[in-house]
This record gives structure tokens, C-alpha cells and sequence, in this order.
């Protein structure tokens, strides 16, 4: 066996942190209620999705039952409504000539 001693780390003084009961319960609650809130928020967002489709499709049957009823006298209506798209417009990307711009 060997002669010399190991070098070990120095001791240090032992830390007791006190944690109050009050704490843990109103940390768990806390945890419990943001659940809780994002859950009931990630509910409401997806059924609110789920009628806006479902109110754009009766809609769309609606018209469609009208312009039929009477002949395609209502179809002016779907031309003159704007109406938010989620499809991207297409811009064209010709450049401008250079004496086109000082004109």
C-alpha cells in the first residue's frame, strides 16, 4: 500500500434552508391554477376555431342556397364583400427601368 494520503476537498458547513408549509402549498396551488388558466384558454381557443369554421360553412351553404333560389341575382353580393383572406397576394416583382423613375 501506498504511503501518502490522498488529498481530499475541504469540509464545509452544512446549509439548512427552512422552507415554510405556506410556501410549498401556495407554490403547488400556484402551479395547479396557471394549468388550470392554460388549459381552459388552449379549450376556449380551439372550440372558438372550430365554430368560426363551421359558421363560415353554413354561411357559405346559406349563399350559395340564395343564389340558387333566385337565379343568380344575389351573386353581386360575393363580388362587392371583402373579406380578410389567409392567402398570400402575389406582387409583381418587375423592376422599374431607370428612366422609367426620373420621368
Amino acid at each position: 500500500m501506498s504511503e501518502s494520503k490522498q488529498k481530499l476537498p475541504p469540509k464545509t458547513d452544512d446549509n439548512v434552508v427552512e422552507v415554510s408549509l405556506r410556501h410549498v402549498i401556495l407554490a403547488f396551488g400556484g402551479l395547479v391554477f396557471g394549468s388550470l388558466t392554460v388549459g381552459a384558454g388552449i379549450v376556449f381557443v380551439r372550440d372558438y376555431a372550430k365554430y368560426k369554421r363551421q359558421k363560415a360553412i353554413i354561411d357559405a351553404a346559406q349563399q350559395l342556397l340564395l343564389t340558387i333560389q333566385h337565379g343568380g341575382e344575389n351573386t353581386g353580393l360575393w363580388k362587392n364583400e371583402k373579406t380578410a383572406s389567409s392567402s398570400l397576394a402575389k406582387t409583381s416583382r418587375k423592376l422599374k427601368k431607370s428612366s422609367e423613375i426620373s420621368d
